[in-house]
This record gives C-alpha cells, sequence and structure tokens, in this order.
C-alpha cells in the first residue's frame, strides 16, 4: 500500500481521498485486531472490563461504518465523474467519427479532382493533336500558294515576253514609219523642183491666171474651212499644236503650188495616176494602221484578263485573310482559355514547379507561334495594299489605253474622210501626210507608254521573285515549327505516362490509407467494449460495497475477506484512473492530429493538387498510426 501511495501522489485530489480513507480503515482494522488481542487475556478475568471492551469495539465499529459510508459516497462521486468522462469521450468518439466521414468525404472529391485533371490533360492532348493537324493543313495550304503564286510568276514572264514580242514588231512598225515619211520628203522636194518650172512657165499662161485666181478664192475659202477643221482637231490635240502651226505654212505654199497646177491641168491629168497610185498605197499603209489598232485591241483583252485575274486574286487573298483572320481569333480565344486554366491551375498547383515551367514554356511558344500569325497577316495585309496599288494601276492603265484608243478610234475615222477628200482634191493628200505624222507622234508615245509598261512588269517580276522566296522561308519556319509541336507532343506523352503511374501509386496508397481507417475503427470499438467491462467492474464494486454497509455485524469477523477483496478492486480503480490519465492525453493528442489534419485538408482544397493529396494521406497514416499506438498503451 506504501509502494502504491508513492506511485499516485501526482494524481488528483478527488482520486487519491478513496484510496487514502481504504488505507484509514486497514490501519484501523489492524489497531482492533490488537486491542482484541490485548482485551480476550483479562476477558476471562473481570466481565466489566469485557462491557468497556465492548463499548470501545462498539464505538470503533461505528467510526468505521461511517468512515466506510464516507468512502461509499466518495467512490459514487468518483463513479459519476467517471461515467461523466466516459460520455464525453463518447461524444468525442462520434465528433471523431464524424471528421473521419469528412475526411472520407474529401478524399473521395480529392479522388474526383485527380480524374478531372486527368481528363483535362486529355483534352488538352487532343487539343494539341489538332493544332498540329491545323499546322500542317496551313502548310499544305502555303505549298498550294507558292505553286499558285510561282505558277503566276510564269505566266508573267510569258506576258513579258509577249510584251518583248510586242514591242520589236511596234519597232519594226516604227521603221517602217520612217521609211515611208523620207519617201514622203523625197515626193515633197519633188513637187518643190516641179513648183520652180512651173514658175518659169507663168509667163506663158498669165491668160489663164485670172481664172486660177477665182479658182484659188474659191480655194481659199475652203481652206479656211479647213483650217477652222484643223484648228478644232488642235484643240482635241494638245500635244501636236506646234507641227499643226508647220503644216498650216506648207498648205499656204502648196496652195500657191496648186495655182500653178491649175494652170497645168494637162500635166495634172498625166499625174492624176500616180496620185491614184499614191491613193492606193496610203489606203494600204491606213489598213496597216487597222491592223494596228486591231493588235492594240487584242492587247486591251489581254490586259483586261490580267486584270480579271488580279482582282480574282485578290479577292483569293481577301478570302485568305479573313480566313487567317478568323484563326488568329480562334487562337486568341483558344490564347485566353489557356490562359485561364493555368491561372487556375497555377492557384491550385503552386508546389508542382515542374508543371509550372512547362506550362509557361507552352505559353510563350503559343505567343510566339500567335504573333508570327499576327505577323503573317500584316504581311498578307501589305500584300494586298501592293495588289490593290497595282490592280489600280492596271485600272489607269487600262483607262490610258482606252482613251489612245479611242483617240486613234478618232484618227482613223479623221483619216478615212481625210482620204475620201484627197481622192476629190489633192490638197487632201498634204492633210494625208500631216495625219500619218501625228499617227506617227501617238505611236512613238505607245511605244514610250509600252516601254514603261515593259518596265513595270520587270519590277513586278522581281516582286513577285522576292514574294516566292519569302514564302520558301516561311515554309523552312513552319518546318521548324512543326518539328518543335512534334517534340511537345511526345514531352506532353511522357508526362501522362507519369501522371498515370502517380495516379496507380496514390490509388495504391488510398487503398491501404481505407484499410488503416477500418483497422482503428476495430481499435475504437474494442477500446468502447473495454470501457463498458470498467463501467461493469466499477458497478459491481459500488453494489458490493453497499452489500458491506448493510452487513455490519459480518464485517467484523470477515474484514480480512473485504480487505482481500477490495484491494484489487482498488488496484482496478488505480488501473482505471490511470487509463483515463492517459486517455485524456491520448485524446488532446488526438485533438491536435485532428486540427492538423484539418489544417492539411483547409490546404488541400485550396491547393488541390497531387501533393496536396499526398501530404493529406500521409497526414491520415500518421494519425492512423498514433492512434493505433495509444490504442496500444491502453
Amino acid at each position: 500500500m506504501a509502494r502504491k501511495k508513492v506511485t499516485h501522489q501526482t494524481q488528483d485530489p478527488k482520486q487519491q481521498n478513496p484510496q487514502d480513507q481504504n488505507q484509514n480503515l486497514t490501519t484501523q482494522n489492524q489497531h482492533q485486531h490488537q486491542h482484541q488481542h490485548q482485551h480476550q487475556q483479562p476477558s476471562m478475568e473481570d466481565p466489566n472490563d469485557k462491557f468497556q471492551s465492548l463499548k470501545t469495539v462498539n464505538e470503533l465499529l461505528v467510526k468505521e461504518a461511517k468512515q466506510r459510508r464516507q468512502q461509499v459516497e466518495s467512490l459514487v462521486k468518483a463513479k459519476e465523474a467517471l461515467e461523466f468522462e466516459l460520455a464525453l469521450d463518447c461524444k468525442e468518439k462520434s465528433r471523431l467519427e464524424n471528421e473521419l466521414g469528412e475526411i472520407s468525404d474529401g478524399r473521395l472529391s480529392l479522388g474526383i479532382e485527380r480524374e478531372l485533371f486527368c481528363v483535362f490533360i486529355e483534352t488538352l492532348m487532343v487539343e494539341m493533336g489538332n493544332f498540329a493537324d491545323v499546322l500542317v493543313r496551313e502548310k499544305i495550304e502555303k505549298e498550294n500558294e507558292i505553286g499558285a503564286l510561282k505558277n503566276e510568276v510564269k505566266g508573267l514572264v510569258m506576258n513579258v515576253e509577249t510584251e518583248r514580242d510586242s514591242l520589236s514588231r511596234v519597232c519594226r512598225e516604227r521603221d517602217l514609219l520612217k521609211s515611208d515619211v523620207d519617201n514622203w520628203m523625197k515626193r515633197a522636194d519633188g513637187l518643190k523642183d516641179r513648183v520652180v518650172e512651173l514658175e518659169k512657165r507663168e509667163g506663158e499662161s498669165e491668160g489663164e491666171i485670172k481664172r486660177l485666181k477665182k479658182q484659188y478664192a474659191l480655194l481659199v475659202k475652203e481652206m479656211k474651212g479647213r483650217e477652222r477643221e484643223i484648228e478644232e482637231l488642235q484643240g482635241l490635240r494638245g500635244l501636236a499644236e506646234n507641227n499643226l502651226v508647220e503644216k498650216v505654212k506648207e498648205i499656204e505654199d502648196l496652195k500657191r503650188e496648186i495655182g500653178g497646177i491649175v494652170k497645168e491641168r494637162n500635166e495634172i491629168a498625166g499625174e492624176k495616176s500616180e496620185q491614184k497610185v499614191k491613193i492606193s498605197e496610203l489606203e494600204r499603209e491606213a489598213g496597216e494602221l487597222n491592223e494596228i489598232v486591231s493588235s492594240l485591241r487584242k492587247e486591251e483583252g489581254v490586259l483586261r484578263g490580267k486584270s480579271m485575274e488580279l482582282e480574282k486574286s485578290l479577292v483569293l487573298a481577301m478570302e485568305k485573310e479573313k480566313a487567317i483572320a478568323r484563326e488568329i481569333d480562334g487562337l486568341l480565344e483558344e490564347k485566353k482559355e489557356k490562359e485561364r486554366t493555368i491561372v487556375r491551375l497555377m492557384e491550385e498547383k503552386d508546389d508542382d514547379c515542374k508543371y509550372k515551367i512547362m506550362v509557361n514554356a507552352e505559353i510563350e511558344n503559343k505567343k510566339g507561334l500567335i504573333e508570327k500569325l499576327l505577323r503573317e497577316n500584316n504581311e498578307i495585309e501589305e500584300v494586298k495594299l501592293v495588289k490593290e496599288d497595282e490592280i489600280a494601276k492596271l485600272h489607269e492603265e487600262v483607262g490610258r489605253l482606252r482613251s489612245d484608243i479611242c483617240s486613234m478610234q478618232e484618227s482613223i475615222k479623221d483619216q478615212e474622210d481625210k482620204n475620201k477628200q484627197v481622192v476629190s482634191e489633192a490638197s487632201h493628200y498634204k492633210d494625208a501626210f500631216e495625219k500619218v505624222m501625228l499617227e506617227r507622234d501617238t505611236a512613238q508615245k505607245c511605244l514610250d507608254e509600252e516601254g514603261k509598261n515593259a518596265m513595270n512588269l520587270r519590277s513586278k517580276v522581281l516582286e513577285m521573285e522576292k514574294r516566292v522566296e519569302e514564302t520558301v522561308k516561311e515554309r523552312a519556319m513552319m518546318k521548324r515549327e512543326h518539328g518543335i509541336l512534334v517534340s511537345q507532343k511526345k514531352e506532353m506523352e511522357s508526362q501522362v505516362a507519369s501522371l498515370e503511374k502517380e495516379k496507380d501509386l496514390l490509388q495504391k496508397h488510398l487503398t491501404e490509407a481505407e484499410g488503416k481507417i477500418d483497422w482503428l475503427r476495430t481499435k475504437l470499438e474494442s477500446a468502447d467494449t473495454k470501457s463498458d467491462r470498467a463501467l461493469t467492474m466499477l458497478r459491481d464494486t459500488v453494489s458490493l460495497l453497499c452489500e458491506s454497509n448493510n452487513v455490519k455485524e459480518d464485517m467484523i469477523v470477515t474484514e480480512k475477506m473485504l480487505d482481500g477483496e477490495i484491494e484489487p478492486y482498488a488496484s482496478k480503480l488505480e488501473v482505471i484512473k490511470t487509463a483515463f490519465s492517459n486517455k485524456e492525453t491520448a485524446v488532446e493528442e488526438m485533438k491536435q492530429q485532428l486540427e492538423f489534419l484539418q489544417n492539411s485538408v483547409a490546404m488541400a482544397d485550396k491547393k488541390n493538387s497531387l501533393l496536396s493529396l499526398l501530404s493529406s494521406a500521409a497526414t491520415v497514416i500518421a494519425a492512423a498510426v498514433s492512434f493505433a499506438y495509444v490504442a496500444r498503451l491502453r
């Protein structure tokens, strides 16, 4: 008993009172036995002494009964305190079970989130594959466009060659016109010589001069009307005013020559045949000019076809630009969605640094792709503007050609009218000569314009060659980007495989945690049964103590038996008290572990990542191990 006092001095005073009372009772019983032995010897000697000894024994028994009652009351109070503590423990156990249920629900939610994350990664892989397919299609379209541009370049080269042929043909026609002009100049010199001869013969034909003067006056009137027409033509064609003034002077000289020609009608009649030959030559030249006009019309049709082709290419470029703009919008939307998902993943998975770095790299790659597409869009817009400028220039050239053709048609009509007038009058030959000179100037202008067109076509060919080189460079860039995407796809596949392995490991850990949780539940049930047994033992001790109070007389005889019976119960009470103290410490440890679990669950809810799931599973396992250890101690 002394050893028990030493071991349990640190316990509560409420729990020490019953033990002290038991010790006092045992010491008092020992003293009573000593007094009984002392009084048994003189009992044979004196009855008064016996009576007094009985009184003292009675008083001692009364005191002992009072002490026993106090002891019973203290035991009842201790029993109530223990029942209250058991009720609190039951409540705490139910709370712990609820928290375990919440933790299991959290585990299920984490499993669902893990599956959602796997699905998200699979969808991301599918999207990356679709994006790679789109890039391949774009590469094929770019190659087709390059082929079309090459065909256009070939067509432009063919057009340049045809234009060169037409230029050479026009040059030949220009040389022919120059030779014709030289012939006309020679004929004019011959006419001047004839005029000199006619002036020598004026003296012989003075009688005819008066009549010819009248005719000359009429011719002058006609020539004035002709001069008015010439002035109108000069107003329409401001580029040839100086030449017309010179030709008017020549016409006046020819009028003088006509006066001499009228004097010699006989010679004029002989010369009419020659003039008819000249008229046939002029008609032939007019036919050649008509052929030139028809060739120019054909060239106009070719240019119209070119303008239509350029317009079609512009429409195709506009459609491609719209398609690229739609693709850019889709990529921007995908970028925004990816950025949202990345922000969500960054909030959920701050600890996963490797994944974060990879996602940032993907974002940078996507941004680079978007910037490249934007640059391509800008280049397409620049090409579009250049094509629009070229089309505008071609429209202007077509308008100028139409105006030239109209002017040439008008000049041809005028020439035909004047050819008809030349047949009737000799003066119209000079008008035809002037028209030929004007047409020569217009032909020279046309040649200059054709040279300019050839230069423009050469510049266009150079630009198209530059574009072809740029498209080849872009194709090489697309090939490099395709290789980068293929490597990224392989990396993503390896990441998916590693994530699947991690998923399998987590499932194994979860199954192990579930088994440990079931084991802990069985331990809790066994602890409940043990606590129920302790309560029954306490109740049995209380009932035994109550029975001992009802039979006071038998206690004197069976003190040794009661002492033997109370000692195991007292030891059991001490064991129960130590168990409850250990249980209180275990409950405090469990509370701390539950707080730690709640914090870890909160962190897992915030992060929702694989590492948080692993940490929460590790905390659950640690709590289960600690709980099992406490249960073993109990």
